[in-house]
């Protein structure tokens, strides 16, 4: 084996300390994937010391075996860019582009509702619908540019997300929902 760095020789330390536990998850007699107390130690000091692979490795081990509750960050799609693309709207054969973007999509637990006011006395609301047509959840848009919309009380499945202004329907998207 070649000299390793200090930091390289962490990792490594790292991979190895998974690997013992592994091997373990699937002879265990507690069950496939579940670590017993011991393990489940070694694997959080492992997934909140570590931020590469087997720490990413140890989390996900304990997500699937119900130890760790998974919280899906939200992340504004504009707080990412550093360019400022809102200044070029570009238009292809005279239309322009959407005021409106939803994201993620499929969503678990929220989306985002990116939208842009022409006029500030716009009043904006966002209607959810469901494969039926029957609306499920009405929310008006506040007056940011982006709103996160909780989506707990719907189940799996396609919605549509219909966009209104001032009471008319501008822009219907579509959703899918995954729980």
């Amino acid at each position: 084996m070649r000299n390793l760095n200090s930091r390289q020789t962490a990792f490594y330390e790292k991979w190895l300390a998974l690997n013992d536990i592994i091997p373990a998850l699937f002879t265990d007699t507690t069950g496939y994937l579940m670590p017993d107390s011991i393990r489940t130690v070694a694997l959080k000091q492992l997934a909140e010391e570590d931020h590469y692979l087997p720490g990413a490795w140890a989390r996900n081990i304990l997500i699937a075996s119900g130890l760790k509750v998974y919280q899906e960050p939200i992340v504004f799609a504009n707080q990412l860019k550093s360019s400022r693309k809102e200044r070029y709207h570009f238009t292809r054969s005279g239309l322009s582009l959407s005021e409106f973007k939803v994201y993620p999509n499929p969503a678990r637990d929220y989306i985002i509702v990116e939208h842009y006011k022409k006029n500030q006395t716009d009043e904006i609301s966002v209607d959810i619908l469901d494969s039926t047509g029957k609306n499920v959840q009405s929310v008006p848009l506040l007056n940011s540019e982006s709103q996160v919309v909780s989506l707990n009380i719907l189940l799996s499945g396609f919605y549509f997300i219909r966009v209104n202004i001032n009471g008319i329907t501008n822009e219907t998207l579509k959703i899918l929902v995954i729980r």
